[in-house]
């Protein structure tokens, strides 16, 4: 109350000095001391209105502090982003390549093509932690990313079992760092799919590799040839793989083989048993020879120059498509004859774009073939 007096009476007497020294009917000493009032009341409102504003700015940062946590503004981002920072375990069970570690929660993978690498083999993935497993002989079972966890981030080579079973689908490709992977485990058993898209520095696949669904490998320029005890319940499907040179015999493909852009693979092996469809692409110096392969459904052969003819007494369940073959000069009797397709439809056999004489043309259009109809252009 006394302070709200003081500042109306403050005030009250400044304006009626004010008014005093700009009044014209005061004599010169009542301007004097009008003049003089002001300015001893000017001497003390601009102190006060000083310490109000000190006040409330300390009252501001005492707040602060408080709150012990200081925002940064939108220019300074650097609170944040050491916040999201992950310290890798430096433990040496962790490093040790004869200790395992893994936690319960697995890694969230990063989705990439292979035309997108990361910039350098960093170790972007958390080290496992949590229980430790010494490795054996014995088989061990994993999920995907316990799997991940058992590459040497150094030299992305396998340190981890040698018998190991993954239930469920085995796809590396979704982790920024699979085209850095040279190795697996000696013996892999995945249950479910298996998918190498991208494996760029993979050399060599496991000696006992066995796949109960489906096999997708890709972009492996080292790999010369897929193992000789190699099974795959469902579908094998190969691409640009430059080196691949050899396909182990006595093969059983329980779904389609596609094979594209293998310039290094001139052979079907002996004994190739596919259960749906056979589609070659691209692959240069690919013959079809030896003939002891089964097909049982589709056969479709797209840009092999060096495909001349089909060798003979081989099997074929359904349609042959030849395109873009240009050194693929004949037809077999043994194609001809093989009549309606095994689910007791008309075969097609279409050939564009290949090598067939005009002689041939005339023959193939002359003659009766029973169950089979041919399109050529």
């Amino acid at each position: 109350m006394v302070f709200y007096m003081d500042i109306n009476t403050f005030s009250l007497s400044y304006f009626n000095g004010f008014n005093d020294l700009l009044s014209s009917n005061r004599k010169v000493e009542d301007r004097a001391v009008a003049f003089l009032k002001v300015i001893s009341l000017v001497t003390v409102i601009i102190p006060l209105l000083v310490g109000l504003v000190y006040g409330v700015n300390r009252g501001i940062e005492s707040l602060r502090g408080r709150v012990g946590k200081k925002i940064p503004s939108n220019n300074n981002t650097e609170g944040v982003d050491q916040a999201r920072k992950t310290t890798l375990p430096t433990s040496e069970a962790q490093r040790s390549p004869r200790v395992i570690s893994f936690s319960q929660t697995s890694e969230v993978p990063v989705l990439h093509s292979h035309h997108q690498r990361p910039l350098s083999a960093r170790n972007d993935t958390p080290a496992a932690v949590g229980s430790q497993i010494a490795l054996t002989d014995e088989e061990v079972t994993l999920t995907e990313a316990e799997f991940y966890q058992y590459f040497d981030r150094d030299h992305w080579t396998w340190t981890g079992q040698k018998n190991v079973r993954i239930k469920g689908d085995l796809k590396l490709w979704k982790y920024s760092t699979c085209h850095l992977i040279k190795s697996l485990p000696q013996n892999l058993t995945v249950e479910g799919d298996l998918d190498l898209r991208g494996f760029e520095a993979l050399a060599a696949l496991p000696d006992r590799l066995k796949v109960g669904g489906s096999f997708y490998l890709s972009h492996s320029k080292n790999l010369e040839r897929l193992p000789e005890e190699f099974d795959v319940g469902k579908s094998l499907d190969i691409r640009e793989c430059s080196a691949l040179r050899a396909i182990p015999a006595n093969l059983h493909v329980r779904g389609d083989l596609i094979i594209w852009q293998c310039p290094g693979l001139a052979a079907l092996p002996v004994g190739l048993i596919v259960e749906r469809k056979l589609e070659i692409s691209e692959c240069e110096n690919m013959s079809l020879s030896p003939s002891s392969f089964r097909v049982d459904g589709e056969l479709a052969i797209w840009e092999c120059k060096n495909f001349t003819i089909f060798p003979e007494g081989f099997v074929i369940g359904g349609d042959v498509t030849i395109i873009e073959c240009p050194n693929f000069t004949e037809i077999p009797d043994s194609i001809l004859n093989l009549g309606l397709k095994t689910d007791g439809e008309k075969r097609a056999i279409t050939c564009e774009g290949t090598g067939l004489k005009e002689q041939e043309i005339q023959r193939l259009q002359a003659g009766k073939y029973p169950g089979i109809e041919i399109e050529i252009s």
